[in-house]
């Protein structure tokens, strides 16, 4: 059953990876309306001979007045003069905004060479790589701008997403760690490090972010969902149970959620509210791994004939389902001892069952153990 468990829970960190989403704030600057509005009690009542028009005598450019044959030197503010290299970046980025994302990239490399310094164009560059799907080509755009700017939150986050992508897993963490000491509060960064550390099978160190992500955005039904997925592999399943049920409630119901709480419900052997879970799935996202953890609940119910009918089911979906395979060799075997082994057709049915799991994967040791118990390959 390990194999499923780790499916369940891988589960729920992809659903995580797929949908994150940051958050930032915004200092709202001032509108027109919300200047102070200009009336006589606001003003007070200036004296009228303190203020000349430019008709009057004595004021600048009355006839009257010294000056008044004089030009009046009018400032004007000239645009700043951008480099080529800025020209070459506004361009690329124009470029990007229009959909030219392959020119934009020509661009961008074009700017680089101007100058080999412009973080931005770096930055630019990694961006519509990873778009049109190169990412070993932007991890090094990304890398490269790291070592530019040792102190961009947004190089060392955007190479961390890239080296995750490329399964590079502890490269990513890595990088993720360099971000997150830019910017400790970045949710997207706090919540792919939860990921990339549960891909890795490390719970413990994935529930420190996954839990600081929910608390950064309580509305974040992945972030929930991860918190959920590290409580479950730390054995915690009543904090598990709580993760899943606040994220089940953050949004429309998804599969790898409901089967996370389902799994957990199954280990404290709440069984009837697994079950429960599992029919909601099965309503929704009918699969052979919904059907086999509904099996799995009704054998541990002692309801053997409905829980071979689900493993059963689960075959219909995926004909090399181990975990389905193994779940009628064990219902079948039980049936054929219940039988006080009189009924051979039992015992010969559930060994096929075992011994097609081994043909689909030898590194089952139980299971051989099992086939050796019972009968013979």
């Amino acid at each position: 059953m390990m194999r499923k468990e780790a499916l369940i829970y891988a589960m729920g960190g992809a659903l995580a990876i797929l949908l994150a989403t940051g958050c930032s704030s915004l200092t709202p600057r001032p509108t027109p309306g919300s200047f102070p509005s200009e009336n006589p009690q606001a003003t007070g009542n200036l004296p009228s001979e303190n203020i000349q028009s430019p008709g009057s005598p004595g004021s600048p450019g009355s006839p009257g007045s010294p000056n008044a044959n004089q030009p009046v030197a009018i400032a004007i503010s000239q645009p700043p003069v951008l480099t080529r290299d800025q020209l070459l970046l506004a361009d690329a980025q124009a470029q990007v905004a229009a959909g030219e994302l392959k020119n934009a990239l020509m661009t961008f490399d074009e700017a680089i060479l101007e100058n080999p310094k412009l973080l931005d164009a770096y930055l630019g560059a990694g961006k519509v790589h990873q778009e049109l799907g190169n990412p070993q080509e932007a991890e090094a755009r990304f890398e490269q701008a790291t070592r530019l700017a040792p102190t961009s939150f947004e190089a060392h986050y955007y190479l961390a997403r890239m080296r995750q992508l490329l399964e590079k897993f502890e490269l990513a963490i890595r990088a993720y760690l360099y971000a997150l000491a830019i910017d400790p509060e970045d949710f997207n960064a706090n919540h792919h490090l939860a990921s990339c550390y549960l891909q890795l099978g490390r719970p413990a160190q994935a529930v420190v972010y996954a839990r600081t992500a929910s608390k950064i955005d309580p509305d974040s039904q992945n972030a929930w969902a991860n918190l959920g997925t590290s409580y479950s592999l730390m054995k915690l399943y009543n904090k598990a149970i709580g993760a899943y049920r606040q994220a089940n409630e953050l949004g429309d119901p998804a599969e790898p959620i409901l089967l996370g709480l389902a799994e957990a419900h199954n280990r404290l052997d709440h069984y009837d509210r697994a079950m429960a879970v599992l029919r909601t799935v099965l309503q929704i996202a009918p699969s052979a791994l919904a059907h086999e953890r509904m099996g799995y609940a009704l054998f541990k119910d002692r309801q053997h004939s409905k829980a071979l009918r689900q493993f059963r089911a689960a075959l219909l979906f995926d004909p090399n389902d181990t975990a389905a395979l193994n779940g009628i060799g064990v219902c079948m075997m039980t049936q054929y001892i219940q039988s006080n082994r009189r009924i051979i057709r039992h015992q010969n049915q559930a060994m096929h069952a075992w011994q097609r799991s081994i043909e689909i994967d030898s590194n089952q040791p139980r299971i051989m153990s099992l086939i050796k118990q019972f009968g013979r390959l």
